[in-house]
């Protein structure tokens, strides 16, 4: 998974790119991999997003960076993303017909939901695994100083 601002860059560039072969009279099948790119990337950002409203207990205890500029980064991030959305809609919809992006957002509703339980899922079993182990961890070094401190006093 891509981290958010490297994501959007990679947004950004599809969004020209598309724009690019469009004015240029390309048919949809030559967008498809700006298309691709832009997708791929506002799905990784989605996810980061959601991942930053609960983070597994391995990223609260490493967390970096003020609770405002993280704050101020989602925003701006989501706004970038819906004005980008919004113009590949008016591109799609002005040179390939309302019916064209309509039937591209169902099979982008569907292909999102596999891939949540595909990828997204191993990410988070992941991300649980680790804090499980990072959780064990602390909880064997505090036995460990709880019994040196018992055995100390006795």
């Amino acid at each position: 998974m891509l981290e958010v601002m490297t994501a959007i860059g990679i947004c950004t560039q599809a969004i020209k790119g598309v724009e690019r072969l469009v004015n240029r009279g390309a048919e949809l099948e030559q967008c498809v991999g700006h298309l691709t790119r832009w997708f791929e990337a506002s799905s990784d950002i989605a996810e980061r997003q959601k991942e930053e409203k609960n983070p597994p207990l391995w990223k609260k205890l490493t967390f970096q960076g003020s609770i405002e500029s993280e704050a101020l980064n989602m925003v701006v991030v989501k706004k970038r993303l819906q004005e980008q959305e919004k113009q590949l809609r008016e591109i799609i919809c002005y040179r390939y017909g309302i019916d064209t992006y309509r039937e591209m957002m169902q099979l982008r509703r569907e292909l999102k939901a596999k891939r949540d339980k595909q990828m997204y899922a191993a990410r988070r079993r992941r991300d649980t695994f680790l804090s499980f182990l990072i959780g064990g961890a602390v909880l064997g070094i505090g036995i460990v100083i709880i019994s040196a401190i018992v055995s100390v006093v006795l």
